[in-house]
């Protein structure tokens, strides 16, 4: 068996440092970070966990650590068959 980490977004942190840079939509906060709103609300959503290239904008823009936006979620468990 493989674990493999998850990367979550803090959703409360997130909109408290979209207020603190006066981002008003999810639509601004592509605009102004890269990443498309489709992704954006995948991400919000659940159905998709920010790859290493939305991190990575999404720390860029709001000066932040990744502690600050995002956490591991539990390991999701891969099971070889051999």
């Amino acid at each position: 068996m493989v674990g493999v980490k998850k990367a979550v977004i803090k959703k409360e942190v997130l909109l408290s440092e979209m207020k603190r840079k006066k981002v008003l939509s999810m639509k601004e906060l592509a605009s102004n970070t890269g990443i498309s709103q489709s992704t954006l609300s995948l991400i919000m959503n659940g159905k998709r966990s920010p790859g290493s290239k939305v991190i990575g904008s999404m720390i860029a823009y709001f000066e932040c650590s990744f502690e600050r936006l995002f956490f591991y979620d539990k390991p999701l468990t891969k099971v070889n068959d051999k």
